[in-house]
């Protein structure tokens, strides 16, 4: 078994040598009590362990083997992804969460086949449909498959039109169920009457290519598998795949039924019986209907309803649940959603497995650790979601994007796109990112942060081999975009300059373009590239700062402001948004290291005046103690030429404070 190495660290105190010495004692313990098989008692050290020295190489993932062995699987996964956190070439630890993760997923395989070879005998296939109203989509549904299926059996919850006469024209043997706001059960009804050896689920608004046809028919011919996984293909104004994969082919088998009154699903009891499952390529095709604002919210409250009464039937039933908390969320009710999902996600169990609403949970209960400012707590479920999602891009990237935007940690945040750009990307990922270029949008995450965790050199190296060729100008552009701007005509801009070349200048130009139509993260992911390739007395550190800020990132303001202060120390502008955006994450020890210096080093600066007394005020303050706290700390931390002005402004407002006066005379030939 492999033994974790114990730590060697250099430059530490005694009292530091002490505790480092108690860590080795401690994983040499655990490691031996790893190779005696008690890995109870090995958890219990390497949480200690981990307690005091959380970025040990290599603990979390010797905690991980423990937890898997002691049946503790989400534990496990975690613990995976603390070590790729603080080691992210840690390939041992990668691999051993792909492997936790495929073995709770499913009994499944890609579907290939051979048909070059006819089968002996084409299986019987049952059509199995449940509908109401459909006269205008289900003749094409049943046309794309009358000569692939051997029965058609369809139940109708209460049509009102021809859709009874449709169907038994085609031969459909139709039943009559009423409705009772439980989709599983109407499905349920329709799989009760079939006699195919395999059923095909469909909708009266799905219809199947023939090449797809094709496919069904083989995927069933081949035995290779039980359920058949197949991707719905979306037809409105533009084509995309949404959710996940959706099991539409499988055995009329005993004991395979669907769950759930709301998103019903067939794979639960297909786990259940350790049945085989596939994923296919075979698309389904789908019309997509968009709903107006009212017609969107009556479905959202119709939907909410039924799974309100579905989880009265059945209070424990957490993926109830979790669709009510989602459901909640999308009527804009944000804190009953967040009251309902958060208690289900810091305790889920290792059985449940991920799906999109799980997900969608993890998405809700992240924005309201961040509206909440419980940075603590969103790191814990960042690394979370990631475990219960390691194949997913979109969750990679948006955990980055949050530890990026929210927790204020670039590093982690590179190393979290660096992952997502390693996997394969589905088009499910690009839709929940809302992007057709997934390299671009990586590009300027990955930049941005390199920035913001001071890796300028790797942030320029990733444009320069990753951009790609912009715009062709003519001699003379920077000054007609100049006018244009002036002349405040903005989205004029964007347009003449898109797709913006790697040009310093004109990335600047289409950040403050972007800003004057305030898309603020636009304007932020611009600058911010422009900033790469400039050199830092070249960049508007203001500007970037106030995008970010406004975009919604404090975190990423801050920096932006620490970046900028480092070329121009004493810049107003940049103290004062650097205190805003510590006020906001709410850093008062931060933000009053700002605003103070803002006010010693511009005793006659307004507004920073007037920043001060009102961070103080809400705190119970005055200005002059506000001052007087933050000179005993600069003093402290010998910073003396700030000390030195912040004494001199206490003593010009108190002359009798001795320690002031003495201090003040003290640091005057030290500042």
């Amino acid at each position: 078994m492999e033994k974790v190495m114990a730590p060697i660290l250099s430059k530490t105190t005694h009292a530091q040598l002490a505790e480092i010495d108690r860590a080795i004692e401690l994983v040499q313990r655990a490691n031996a009590l790893m190779e005696q098989g008690a890995f109870s008692e090995a958890v219990v050290l390497f949480d200690q362990i981990l307690e005091s020295f959380p970025d040990l190489p290599e603990v979390n993932l010797a905690a991980a083997k423990a937890y898997f062995r002691l049946g503790e699987r989400r534990k496990a996964m975690i613990g995976c992804i603390n070590e790729l956190v603080n080691d992210p070439q840690n390939g041992r630890a990668l691999n051993f969460l792909y492997e936790m993760h495929l073995a709770r997923l499913v009994r499944g395989i890609r579907l290939e086949f051979n048909r070059k070879i006819p089968p002996k005998r084409w299986p019987s296939i049952s059509l199995v449909m449940i509908v109401k109203n459909e006269e205008a989509h289900l003749e094409r549904c049943l046309d794309s498959v009358k000569d692939m299926v051997s029965e058609m059996i369809i139940v109708d919850t209460g049509s009102t039109d021809r859709t009874v006469e449709i169907a038994r024209a085609y031969g459909a043997k139709v039943y009559h169920f009423d409705w009772c706001d439980d989709f599983a059960a109407a499905r349920n009804e329709s799989l009760k009457h079939a006699t195919g050896e395999w059923l095909l689920m469909m909708d009266a608004d799905n219809w199947l290519e023939p090449e797809d046809k094709n496919q069904l028919l083989w995927a069933a011919a081949s035995g290779k598998a039980d359920v058949y996984l197949c991707k719905q293909l979306d037809w409105n104004t533009e084509t995309t795949y949404r959710g996940s994969p959706q099991a539409r082919l499988f055995r009329n088998l005993p004991g395979l039924y669907y769950q759930s009154a709301l998103h019903e699903n067939i794979l639960p009891s297909a786990r259940q019986l350790g049945l085989t499952i596939a994923l296919t390529e075979i698309k389904i095709q789908h019309i997509k209907f968009i709903l107006d604002a009212t017609k969107l919210r009556q479905k959202r409250e119709r939907n909410l309803n039924v799974l309100r009464k579905a989880l009265e039937k059945a209070p424990d039933n957490l993926e109830y649940q979790v669709l009510v908390g989602t459901a909640l969320d999308e009527l804009e009710q944000h804190e009953e959603a967040f009251a309902m999902l958060e208690p289900i996600l810091l305790n889920l169990p290792d059985h449940y497995v991920p799906d999109i609403h799980l997900r969608q949970a993890y998405v809700i209960v992240a924005n309201a650790y961040i509206r909440k400012l419980e940075f603590a707590k969103l790191d814990h479920l960042l690394r979370q979601m990631v475990a219960d999602f390691p194949d997913s891009v979109s969750v990679w990237v948006g955990a980055g994007s949050m530890y990026l935007n929210g927790l204020g940690r670039p590093e982690v945040a590179l190393e979290f796109f660096g992952h997502a750009e390693r996997l394969p990307c589905e088009e499910e990922d690009l839709e929940n990112l809302g992007t057709k270029d997934l390299a671009a949008l990586l590009l300027r995450l990955r930049a941005r942060a390199a920035l913001y965790a001071g890796q300028v050199d790797r942030a320029r190296e990733l444009l320069v081999h990753g951009w790609k060729s912009g715009r062709r100008f003519s001699a003379g552009w920077r000054e007609k975009m100049q006018a244009l701007l002036a002349d405040g005509k903005y989205h004029e801009v964007l347009d003449l300059l898109s797709p913006v070349p790697l040009d310093p200048d004109a990335l600047k130009l289409a950040g403050l373009a972007a800003m004057g139509t305030q898309q603020w993260g636009d304007a932020a992911a611009h600058l911010a590239m422009a900033a790469v390739l400039s050199a830092p007395d070249q960049v508007n550190w203001k500007d970037l700062a106030i995008c970010e800020f406004k975009s919604g990132s404090p975190a990423c303001c801050l920096r932006a402001c620490q970046l900028g202060l480092e070329v121009h120390p004493d810049h107003p502008d940049l103290l004062a948004q650097a205190g805003a955006a510590a006020w906001q994450l709410k850093d008062v020890g931060e933000a009053f290291r700002w605003f103070v210096h803002a006010v010693v080093v511009h005793p006659q600066d307004a507004l920073a005046q007037k920043n001060l007394e009102k961070a103080a005020s809400e705190i119970g303050m005055t200005s002059a103690e506000a001052v007087r706290k933050q000179a005993l700390i600069w003093t402290r931390d010998r910073e003396y030429r700030l000390a030195y002005l912040a004494w001199e402004q206490v003593v010009a407002c108190n002359p009798m404070d001795q320690q002031a006066v003495q201090l003040h005379t003290m640091l005057r030939s030290l500042a």
